[in-house]
């Protein structure tokens, strides 16, 4: 599923962005463009075994063209307003949408539920655990932030074709961290 999100993002980012928002690439941009969209293909690929069923594929391309119409958004909001203004609108606006969906589909509320429940876990585990989330989250937001920046002071669409070297970083972190991170995470390969 990532793969097809991560390839088509950025097309429709591109798209979008030609259509809505004028921007045309130059043709240094358009090789670098083709090149990231080319190794985003080649890195995200699965095993052969992997098969994707349609209303999966169908959820993933809605999944790339609701990423990339929120990026066309974000520039044009970028170019008339403050950064810091809408960052935070954007954010309020997420978690407004997040709390509607949560408290109005069955399935999510239910999670939502399970969620507040305390587990039963391993004590010797948990600050470790916590640590890895309070890293992952930081990380992710800092992350956020800088996308938002470059999306604010570049091309959309160059910006999103570069989450290519996000699929890097996870082949290169899953290769050094291997059965050490599975066992830390809890992970199962079956």
């Amino acid at each position: 599923v990532v793969p097809i999100v991560g390839s088509l993002n950025p097309l429709f980012t591109l798209f979008g962005s030609i259509l809505f928002l004028g921007e045309h690439l130059s043709t240094k941009s358009k090789s670098g463009f083709a090149l990231l969209l080319v190794a985003t293909f080649f890195l995200a690929q699965g095993s052969k075994r992997s098969r994707v069923d349609t209303k999966t594929i169908g959820l993933a391309v809605l999944a790339a063209i609701l990423f990339a119409i929120s990026s066309i958004a974000g520039k044009d909001a970028f170019s008339h307003s403050t950064f810091l203004g809408v960052l935070i609108s954007s954010r309020i606006a997420a978690a407004t949408v997040g709390i509607i969906i949560g408290l109005s589909i069955k399935g999510a509320r239910q999670e939502l539920q399970s969620m507040l429940k305390p587990k039963k876990t391993h004590t010797s585990s948990k600050p470790t655990l916590l640590w890895l989330t309070f890293i992952g989250q930081a990380s992710g937001s800092i992350g956020f932030i800088l996308v938002n920046i470059a999306i604010a002071q570049g091309s959309a669409a160059i910006v999103n074709a570069l989450q290519a070297v996000q699929y890097a970083a996870i082949v290169i972190v899953a290769w050094l961290g291997g059965k050490r991170l599975q066992t830390l995470l809890q992970e199962d390969t079956s």
